[in-house]
């Protein structure tokens, strides 16, 4: 057994929710990518499937920002040198994390909040700067009925998978029925 097994076994690890969180949760981070394939369209197959691969929100707004590299001779090395430096520094502070966290004495409940707080930026973000609020309503709505119908243990799974489906699937079809009841 590895090093993580330990931990695996004693919290009750269950690989389906783990797949099915991690390609729910990282849909968004695959629209990033999306939004930047004509970027990287120029670049080397096995270079842009490492920067496709590597791009994280904060590499992203970098990126995006206009003035980003705008004096560097070659932006294209640059763009890699900060994803390579992204990608090892996520590398080391998971590693520290994992092994710091069974040696540091800290209380760790209600930590939580942190990633609340960053989803409610996230939001109002999008209502500030977005035309559509569509995405936004129809989330909180299908987390809501969840909520109602499962209960607070077993709601988010759910409702993330319907939001993907109704944006991904049926998104004209739900944009009119929204339209016509609100």
């Amino acid at each position: 057994m590895g090093p993580f097994s330990r931990r695996f076994e004693d919290e009750g690890f269950d690989p389906l929710a783990n797949i099915l969180s991690s390609v729910l949760i990282y849909e968004g981070a695959m629209q990033l990518v999306v939004a930047m394939l004509n970027r990287y369209k120029d670049i080397s197959f096995f270079k842009r499937i490492y920067l496709a691969m590597t791009l994280t929100d904060e590499v992203y707004l970098m990126e995006v920002n206009p003035q980003y590299g705008r004096e560097a001779t070659n932006q294209r090395r640059m763009n890699l040198f900060v994803h390579l430096l992204v990608h090892l520094v996520w590398m080391v502070a998971t590693i520290v994390g994992y092994y710091a966290g069974d040696f540091l004495p800290i209380n760790l409940e209600d930590i939580e909040f942190s990633a609340t707080a960053y989803f409610v930026v996230v939001v109002v973000e999008h209502l500030l700067t977005s035309d559509s609020y569509f995405p936004i309503i129809l989330g909180f709505l299908s987390a809501i009925v969840y909520l109602i119908i499962l209960g607070p243990a077993s709601f988010i799974l759910p409702s993330l998978l319907t939001t993907v489906i109704l944006l991904l699937f049926l998104k004209k079809k739900v944009t009119q029925l929204f339209i016509l009841l609100f």
